[in-house]
């Protein structure tokens, strides 16, 4: 559903950066994309950022489907650190069972942790695999910082016509005043049965003096299977100081850019019963 890509940023960083062929000009598409953490200059900070997805099965239980702990930081140029390290059900790249692929090939490696450097100003994007010591760096057009506050940018952006939109007031996380919104999108006639009915709801907390959401939480009410699906993410543990800055630096050794051979994360063919290889 398209609203749901539009309500993460780091899903949008992901999905423009982790798993697409390098083009030109994609990371000014993430810059301006829905954004949780505004790359503001002179505004440093590092925090603990967690991210858990829930499902409701339709007798009521609750099963995680990922969990994924990591860290935050920005420093005072507004470059974008974000760490993450997931937990529970193991991530894997798939594409199509090789029975079901026209080319007989998918994408059969698991990692373990994933780090992003966005760096807006600079017009340079970076995702960095620790499992197999690579990196992929994309280059665009430079972004230049927002002149209206964070919780405007994101309250007031341009929603479709199911979409209706609530101001929440505010309340105090982690010592910060933050300022709540929730958006809920409703069925439209080519969802049948879900017609005018709350198919998603998206309720977020947002710090102007941070410029960075703290809390966001997305239900998908009309998921597969007939089951709820709930996302979760949450900073806390904030520190107002300068962040190590090699904690934007691609580590030594890495390849950057890998040709199609060497990397471990591109189709390749699929053997049966082949298990994934730390190739590097």
């Amino acid at each position: 559903m398209a609203s749901t890509a539009m309500w993460s940023f780091l899903g949008v960083v992901v999905a423009v950066l982790g798993t697409s062929p390098t083009a030109h000009g994609q990371v000014s598409t993430a810059c301006n994309a829905w954004r949780d953490i505004d790359p503001q200059p002179n505004n440093p900070f590092t925090a603990d950022s967690a991210r858990l997805g829930v499902t409701w099965n339709p007798d009521g239980t609750e099963h995680t489907q990922l969990d994924k702990p990591g860290s935050i930081a920005r420093d005072s140029n507004g470059r974008i650190y974000s760490e993450w390290h997931f937990r529970g059900s193991t991530p894997s790249i798939r594409k199509k069972a090789a029975s079901d692929s026209a080319d007989g090939k998918r994408w059969h490696h698991i990692f373990h942790s994933m780090t992003s450097l966005l760096d807006c100003g600079g017009g340079k994007a970076t995702l960095i695999y620790p499992d197999f010591e690579i990196a992929r760096v994309e280059e665009g057009p430079p972004r230049d910082p927002d002149r209206i506050s964070f919780f405007e940018m994101l309250a007031y952006v341009q929603r479709p016509s199911n979409a209706a939109f609530e101001d929440l007031g505010y309340k105090e996380i982690e010592g910060f005043s933050t300022h709540g919104f929730k958006v809920t999108v409703l069925g439209t006639q080519q969802d049948g049965d879900w017609n005018a009915k709350p198919i998603e709801v998206t309720e977020a907390w947002v710090s102007d003096d941070l410029a960075m959401t703290m809390l966001e939480i997305i239900t998908s009410l009309r998921s597969a299977f007939g089951s709820k699906y709930e996302s979760r993410v949450r900073r806390s543990h904030i520190i107002r100081r300068e962040p190590d800055a090699s904690l934007f630096e691609i580590p030594a050794g890495y390849k950057i850019n890998p040709a199609p051979e060497d990397d471990p994360l591109r189709e390749t063919p699929f053997k049966a019963n082949s298990k994934p290889s730390a190739q590097k």
